[in-house]
């Protein structure tokens, strides 16, 4: 786990590079990368994998452990279905937004990006979703190649996420100042009073956090989550810069998320420009230059604005998954005003 922080320049974080590390407070361990600009937005990167055939994934994996271990010997982790392996039915404190693409596979003389296939998931913040398994194991198909990436980012009563290592302090803190602080379905609020809730911990860690009580904006703009289907996005000749396509995919509340996906063919370039906006560039395919920096697949890089980003350069066929949110002084993206 580790928070990196924006202090007026292109942050980039290599996603081949990093373990699943320990909660420490719970039986779990998960990849957690949060990009902190002070300023105005973090983003945390919830996961970014990729699974050829046969490669497998599990959504948490057990403290200390493999996660294929099981109370019950020869049972496969990813069956358990007891208590201690669910997460309850619950809303989410933040914004989510995920993409989950099949690719061919490689040296199959196809495109080594098309024909895709997949979706883009929102979870708007307030919607309910769950119950699933804590250690859900996914297995790379036979057929394809599977790419995932996983963005949070703070829903409206989050100035600014709380991080996980944050989270972390406070439910430390808590433990040491009392042996009743939450239950399987109530906590103690910040003023001592008990209430009920789905996800009782991390409920009682943000009040602890924020020292008030959780507000969700009121209706969600959605009560389900909502999935795009990528395929149904058609491609477009960019049309100021020579060899890239755009797909654009959706535009979310008054200030994002934006989304879209970009195809860089080999040699095609995407000039420097100073940012106007927070985003993430998001490496699902290929091998582009960020500058004269190599940012290969599996490499996200978060910009804020005033950056500078260097002229992007596609060193063979690329794609790109571009997630945007706009300044928060800016109460309306410009995209609903023209």
């Amino acid at each position: 786990m580790a928070d990196l922080v924006h202090e007026g320049d292109v942050l980039t974080q290599d996603f081949s590079e990093i373990e699943a590390a320990d909660f420490g407070l719970a039986d779990v361990q998960f990849v957690d990368q949060h990009f902190i600009d002070p300023k105005g937005r973090t983003v945390r990167m919830r996961s970014f994998y990729r699974l050829n055939p046969g490669d497998v994934h599990y959504r948490n994996k057990r403290r200390g452990g493999d996660s294929d271990e099981s109370p019950v010997p020869g049972q496969d982790r990813s069956e358990v279905r007891s208590k201690e392996a669910q997460e309850g039915r619950h809303r989410h404190f933040w914004e989510k937004i995920l993409i989950d693409l099949e690719f061919p596979l490689p040296d199959s003389g196809l495109d080594p990006i098309e024909p895709i296939g997949g979706y883009v998931r929102y979870h708007p913040e307030g919607a309910w979703y769950g119950p699933f398994d804590v250690y859900r194991k996914r297995v790379g198909p036979d057929d394809r190649v599977i790419v995932h990436c996983h963005l949070h980012t703070e829903g409206s009563a989050y100035r600014p996420l709380q991080t996980i290592s944050s989270m972390k302090e406070h439910m430390s803190q808590l433990m040491l100042e009392r042996n009743d602080a939450w239950g399987p379905d109530w906590y103690i609020g910040f003023d001592g009073e008990k209430q009920w809730d789905e996800n009782p911990a991390q409920a009682m860690t943000w009040e602890a956090w924020q020292q008030r009580r959780i507000e969700f904006n009121e209706p969600p703009i959605s009560d389900e989550l909502i999935k795009l289907n990528i395929n149904a996005c058609p491609w477009y000749p960019h049309p100021r810069h020579e060899g890239v396509k755009i797909k654009p995919i959706a535009a979310f509340n008054a200030q994002g998320p934006i989304t879209s996906l970009l195809r860089l063919e080999a040699g095609a370039s995407l000039p420097a420009s100073v940012m106007r906006d927070h985003r993430i560039y998001a490496v699902l395919a290929g091998n582009v230059l960020l500058g004269d920096e190599p940012a290969k697949e599996r490499v996200a890089i978060f910009a804020a604005p005033g950056d500078e980003l260097p002229a992007m350069t596609a060193t063979e066929p690329s794609l790109i998954w571009l997630v945007r949110w706009l300044w928060k002084d800016n109460p309306v993206a410009s995209i609903w005003l023209d």
